[in-house]
């Protein structure tokens, strides 16, 4: 499956390539090249000053696009465009492009839509559909970090209004969408969204925010499956990759995270809620600094399944929790009460690890009294603490998990109780990992 993805990244990437060498050569729009009609916001009256409201211009050119098969509606590198929040909504023709080589910015100021949005660049009920290029995408959140509070923060005064910001990119309800080469950054919320989508690919993207940027999650996954997140460096405050309930068949590949939260999956099981994911594969990602590296967080008093997962060949560099999983998981201002169903997790694999901890801690595994964490295997897992302490081996711990420890040397109080053998045996690397299937 991997060698038939990568195929067609390089194939295309060719292609868009070759479709921006035109386009800047260019100088009106409805040009054609290849039999695709090109659509040149600027021609069409956009002003990209990054002052002007552009975003009437850029419904007009969407309304052109989405009416013609292959077309490409091309954001020019010599401009700087202000939007508001926007919906660039189909069903529409197939096989669309959106090239963007010019920069993107949030509209400050009158019609921005402040407070009134949960996003702010919608792309929604498409199939086919491309955002490629070599340009910026600026959500300007920081008029909104400092101001807003979230009905789970601690620190909210009596005056602040628990009203969230918008997220930056959104895609919904669409199938086999692009991504590519994008820098994104300082998204009020999270930076790119993929709600109940099928066929997605987000290669080659650079997203970024301070480290003290709240809930800025690089990119997040609800509903979603046959997603592929490729190449990808992400610098924010919050997680990295985010993957929540009805999510499954995720591939994340050479990845460099932080900093930031690192990779999570949940929290899952919120209010009581069934939860289901499966099928994630993670591999070859650095984490650098981060909070935490692979995570699996899920609420007590949950139910459904978290299941099929595979964490391998990866390096952490000083990051504070390399791996977690806890099923005690309470984002609230007041402890959480102690509840009897939870959602299960099995069949995960962590295998493979090396680097450093800035803390004592390698793995940390806390599972529910009641629903224990089943099927769980540590392979190969070399992470000691420091530069700053001792270099010695960094600790893991366990609570009511069972499954089995392979080639580990580090001081544990981590009794994974045994139980029958995975359909896989422990990890090999010339079989391939079969897939538990739904929930």
């Amino acid at each position: 499956m991997r060698s038939s993805v990568m195929s067609f990244v390089k194939r295309s990437d060719v292609f868009f390539m070759l479709v921006m060498l035109f386009l800047m050569s260019c100088s009106a729009s409805g040009s054609f090249v290849n039999g695709r009609q090109v659509f040149n916001v600027m021609m069409e009256g956009a002003v990209g000053d990054g002052r002007t409201d552009d975003g009437e211009v850029f419904q007009r050119v969407w309304a052109m696009v989405c009416r013609t098969p292959s077309a490409i509606m091309y954001v020019p590198a010599e401009g700087r465009f202000s939007l508001p929040p926007s919906v660039f909504g189909g069903p529409c023709a197939p096989n669309l492009l959106l090239q963007v080589e010019g920069t993107i910015v949030a509209l400050e100021g009158p019609g921005s839509g402040t407070g009134h949005y949960k996003s702010w660049l919608v792309f929604r009920n498409l199939r086919d559909f491309s955002v490629v290029g070599n340009g910026r995408i600026n959500g300007k959140g920081n008029r909104w970090w400092s101001q807003v509070c979230r009905p789970s923060m601690k620190n909210c005064g009596p005056n602040s209004r628990p009203e969230e910001p918008p997220n930056g990119l959104v895609f919904q309800n669409s199938s086999n969408v692009r991504v590519s080469n994008l820098r994104i950054r300082d998204s009020p919320k999270f930076h790119l969204t993929f709600s109940n989508c099928d066929g997605v690919y987000a290669t080659g993207l650079h997203i970024t925010a301070p480290r003290d940027s709240p809930n800025t999650d690089g990119i997040h996954l609800t509903n979603s499956r046959n997603v592929f997140i490729l190449n990808c460096k992400i610098r924010t405050g919050d997680d990295c990759v985010s993957i929540q309930s009805g999510s499954n068949r995720v591939l994340i590949e050479d990845i460099m995270c932080g900093p930031g939260h690192g990779i999570s999956v949940g929290s899952l099981g919120e209010s009581k809620s069934r939860a289901c994911v499966w099928g994630i594969r993670v591999e070859r990602a650095i984490f650098d600094r981060t909070t935490n590296g692979f995570r699996i967080k899920t609420w007590q008093g949950g139910s459904g399944h978290a299941h099929g997962m595979r964490f391998v060949n990866s390096r952490m560099n000083r990051v504070h929790n390399p791996v977690v999983i806890d099923q005690y998981y309470c984002d609230s201002p007041t402890p959480c009460a102690n509840q009897t169903s939870a959602v299960a997790i099995s069949e995960i694999i962590i295998a493979n690890i090396t680097g450093t901890s800035s803390s004592n801690s390698a793995v940390r595994i806390k599972c529910s009294d009641h629903v224990p964490c089943r099927n769980i295997v540590l392979q190969n897992i070399a992470v000691r603490t420091g530069p700053d302490q001792d270099l010695s081996n960094a600790h893991f711990s366990c609570w009511n998990a069972y499954g089995f420890i392979s080639n580990i040397t580090n001081p544990m109080s981590c009794a994974l109780l045994p139980q029958p053998p995975l359909d896989t045996g422990l990890v090999d690397s010339s079989k391939p990992y079969q897939i538990p299937q739904g929930c």
